[in-house]
């Protein structure tokens, strides 16, 4: 079926037993959930199709999907921000709209919120000497951290290895409570590449 409500889907915490659920505010009271984001969509879909069959059946009115709001970009910000221990110091001019979080082996553990920007809007202004770097699988990420204290400030991403993907978890002055991650499904890498994603 096509699905014309808008749905708002959000990361449950492992006290609520993982996963994502799923939302349809236009209908009150239906949800859904899943173990990756377009799981919970997938099942979103048919419960819209449930709560609207139970509509019709009691001879109720359907409501009507809201239209959406046109989304305003905030403008590009400059963002100092660096490790735990103060080593290692970076700068990023960007805006936070397009944050992902991803669920993927690394980034799940690291509990890193990517903000992929081009070299020329990100600055290493101290602390190369103090950095090391990770690489696994195929060898296309740079995992970049402290080698003192352990945190990822950034690294080069293998979506993007012509770009710096910065971990806005460090940015300094950063309220994340205001933030609203846009969800990467890491752990099907190789399928999620192919769809559109947030950063692009």
């Amino acid at each position: 079926m096509k699905l014309d409500y808008a749905v708002r889907i959000e990361r449950l915490a492992e006290k609520d037993g993982g996963g994502y659920v799923a939302t349809v505010p236009d209908l009150p009271g239906c949800m859904s959930d899943g173990d990756t984001p377009e799981e919970a969509l997938k099942n979103v879909q048919e419960a819209v199709a449930s709560w609207t069959d139970a509509v019709r059946q009691r001879q109720l009115n359907i409501p009507r999907p809201t239209p959406p709001r046109p989304r305003t970009a905030t403008a590009p910000q400059t963002y100092d921000g660096g490790c735990h221990c103060g080593r290692v110091r970076i700068r990023v001019t960007a805006s936070l709209d397009g944050v992902t979080e991803c669920n993927c082996s690394i980034c799940t553990k690291k509990g890193f919120l990517h903000l992929i920007v081009p070299p020329s809007q990100f600055e290493l202004v101290s602390g190369a000497d103090a950095l090391t770097t990770y690489r696994f699988n195929t060898g296309t990420a740079r995992h970049t951290f402290c080698a003192t204290c352990g945190i990822h400030p950034f690294y080069v991403p293998r979506s993007d290895p012509d770009k710096i993907d910065v971990n806005v978890r460090c940015l300094d002055g950063v309220d994340l409570k205001t933030l609203r991650p846009q969800p990467f499904d890491g752990r099907n890498w190789e399928h999620a590449i192919e769809q559109k994603v947030p950063w692009r």
